[in-house]
């Protein structure tokens, strides 16, 4: 099997990476620079078929 370290490298793996991510994309300056420009266009899309 792999023994602790490869155990003790999946323990990190689990719990840092959703840490990451949540870090990452919970920032909210990166929500305004990526999220809400293409929320946007969708509305204007969806306002122009109606």
């Amino acid at each position: 099997m792999g023994g602790p370290n490869l155990e003790v490298f999946k323990f990190a793996l689990y719990v840092f990476f959703p840490v990451a991510m949540m870090v990452h994309y919970g920032d909210p300056e990166w929500y305004r620079k990526y999220v809400v420009p293409v929320s946007v266009a969708l509305d204007r899309l969806v306002c122009i078929m109606e």
